[in-house]
């Protein structure tokens, strides 16, 4: 598979680059030049850029040209082009900043909880997608969770821009599906280092009337992943964290799910679990197949 990625710059560096607006222009200018993976005809001429940018000053501009010169832009012979690292930076705007609706209420879609068959309502506040349902507890009670709270997926205000919420609903979930596989395969999608893993187990679960009292989910057992270089983390079940392998993935296209999306998460968050502290492992029993699944602390799987 193809990647744009790059080192990272030090985090001051980057305060800097968004702390004034001239290097802003400069960096979605090129941007916008950008052609997909071609290099050819990425780069822009100084007058060019400098004319598009609006700074009639050359030292003012040649000056903030510079500071980003490096870390964010790339000189070449023909000019000047946008590295990984200032892509990183006007994608974060473009997905953060922009739009009209920053949040939307309650509204019901063609979902059913998949604790009690109820109707499912997508939300979105604190830039979390959330799913609940109406007629139970819901799986979840977190310190930002409401009741009923079926799932609670972090995505940028730009994410949300979708009239069709059954489309929205799937598009996300998917996306954490995806995110999910790589977080527990121990690399971070957003810059690539290493992601830590630990497997978090209630030995004293309940989570038959709602969240479980002890642990706050339904989960008997979840991984806790973070990036041990950007800090990005997750709250991962492991079930969907290795819904892409066998015994996992066969149970569930035993159930009709293939691919990844609501029907996979609801599908595996729907099977009976329990965790092992002497194995440090949880054991799910999915209801299509005729043995259990194990998944151990080091995301190895068994059939058993």
């Amino acid at each position: 598979m193809t990647d744009d990625g790059g080192g990272q710059p030090p985090p001051e560096t980057v305060f800097s680059a968004l702390g004034n607006e001239t290097r802003l222009e400069i960096l979605f200018t090129l941007h916008d030049r950008a052609s997909g993976w071609s290099r050819s005809d990425d780069a822009v001429p100084y007058s060019e850029l400098q004319s598009a940018v609006g700074e009639d000053d050359s030292g003012k501009f040649n000056y903030h040209l510079s500071r980003l010169t490096d870390h964010f832009v790339e000189k070449r012979p023909g000019g000047y082009a946008i590295q990984y690292a200032g892509k990183n930076l006007v994608r974060a705007a473009l997905a953060s900043y922009g739009v009209e609706e920053s949040s939307f209420g309650p509204t019901e879609v063609d979902a059913a909880c998949f604790r009690c068959g109820g109707d499912v309502v997508v939300e979105y506040n604190g830039e979390r997608l959330m799913t609940r349902c109406a007629d139970c507890p819901g799986a979840f009670d977190l310190d930002y969770t409401p009741d009923g709270t079926l799932s609670a997926v972090p995505v940028q205000p730009g994410g949300i821009a979708d009239t069709d919420q059954n489309r929205l609903l799937e598009r996300i979930h998917a996306r954490f599906c995806h995110r999910a596989r790589t977080y527990v395969d121990g690399a971070c999608p957003r810059c690539g280092g290493e992601m830590d893993r630990d497997l978090v187990g209630c030995a004293d679960h309940d989570g038959s009337d709602g969240p479980c009292p002890n642990c706050s989910t339904s989960m008997a057992a979840y991984f806790d992943c973070q990036c041990s270089v950007c800090g990005q983390s997750g709250l991962i079940p492991p079930v969907v964290g290795r819904s892409d392998r066998d015994p996992v993935a066969a149970a569930l296209r035993e159930a009709g799910v293939d691919g990844a999306g609501w029907p996979l998460f609801a599908e595996g968050m729907a099977w009976s679990d329990s965790y092992d502290p002497d194995a440090n492992r949880v054991v799910y029993d999915p209801d299509a197949v005729d043995y259990r699944i194990g998944v151990d602390a080091s995301a190895t799987l068994a059939k058993l």
